[in-house]
């Protein structure tokens, strides 16, 4: 078994093999990859596990930084690009990720990475043969709805009471939805207004611009905008990738939330979705805390909890443990809550 590092010409090798793996994601895709280089995230390295001249595992890598200031191994916006494998034997398995830990630490050294961040669903057969020195948490999962094929058996057999009503006094206050594509500035402001609201690192408008560039509407990707009054409230904006859907960001305005905005377009994306034949939604990484907000809010549609296993991969362990305990302070001290809004957006254009 051998790994190289990905060359250009072989793209469709590459998303072919994603294609049929049961595992792969857009962000696994070649498309995904242009658009983190065209949105100037970081520094590709792509690497291909091959056994005989065939492809038998792919691993995306990204060089980026994270606070305080350091550089990682992850994939910007995006906790699903686990390296994928075919189905081998157990020994090929254990060779593959020997060669691949092997080849990423002399990668490390070569452009002074301090870890690498690796996201592994825990139903992934990987994580049998990941090293025991390799630092692993489960504060998330992935929470994902199987969608019934007919739209109104689910919305009264799978969505909860609550988010039933909250749902029907959005139409009955006559929220409305728009299928089409927005303009890219009034998605960011929509974005950065919930941004504020919760007090997180806001990104550039780059890699949007970005995404309404280089994907395809409708094929790669959805958008859904809800309107009252005439006026844009709450936008989401989910992936597509074979027979199931990524939620990714979901923007309100502040004001509007007792129209219930949010709730009324995650069940008109279903709609949509149901009617197009998809299969599963993904509501993207969730808190497995129950308590948390986001989990809360998510779990009320009716899906299953799938949990990601976080590895810390360390190659400086120092520049890991002072990383792991800036962050862990930081939760602790609830600190973004406590810096301006100008302040957070800095941070995030020096991080990515």
């Amino acid at each position: 078994m051998d790994i190289k590092i990905f060359s250009s010409d072989r793209r469709n090798d590459w998303d072919s093999f994603v294609s049929d793996h049961k595992d792969g994601s857009i962000f696994h895709t070649m498309r995904w990859k242009r658009v983190l280089d065209k949105s100037n995230l970081g520094i590709s390295s792509y690497m291909i596990m091959e056994d005989k001249n065939k492809i038998v595992g792919v691993c995306p890598l990204y060089i980026t930084n994270v606070f305080p200031f350091l550089r990682v191994f992850t994939l910007p916006s995006s906790d699903y690009a686990n390296p994928l494998l075919a189905k081998v034997s157990p020994s090929q398995i254990k060779e593959a990720l020997s060669i691949l830990f092997s080849k990423a630490a002399s990668m490390a050294n070569e452009y002074k990475v301090s870890f690498w961040k690796l996201y592994l669903p825990m139903s992934s057969e990987l994580n049998r043969f990941m090293p025991n020195r390799f630092t692993v948490e489960r504060e998330y999962g992935s929470l994902i709805l199987e969608l019934d094929e007919n739209a109104e058996r689910m919305f009264v057999g799978k969505i909860h009471k609550k988010t039933r009503t909250s749902i029907r006094k959005a139409i009955k206050m006559g929220l409305e939805v728009t299928e089409e594509l927005p303009n890219v500035n009034d998605f960011y402001d929509l974005y950065l207004s919930t941004m504020r609201r919760n007090k997180g690192f806001p990104e550039d408008i780059t890699q949007l611009k970005v995404i309404w560039e280089e994907l395809l509407f409708k094929k790669d990707f959805t958008v859904l905008t809800a309107k009252f009054n005439g006026k844009m409230i709450a936008v989401i904006l989910a992936f597509l990738f074979k027979n199931k859907a990524y939620v990714w960001k979901n923007s309100s305005l502040p004001t509007c939330l007792w129209l219930n905005p949010n709730e009324f377009l995650y069940w008109k994306l279903i709609e949509q979705l149901i009617s197009r034949g998809f299969k599963y939604l993904d509501f993207g990484p969730t808190p497995l805390n129950p308590s948390a907000g986001h989990h809360f809010f998510k779990s009320r549609f009716g899906g299953r909890m799938v949990p990601l296993c976080e590895y810390y991969v360390p190659y400086s362990k120092i520049d890991l443990s002072i990383y792991r305990n800036m962050m862990t302070m930081g939760k602790l001290l609830n600190v973004r809550k406590k810096l301006p809004d100008a302040m957070l957006t800095r941070f995030q254009k020096r991080l990515i």
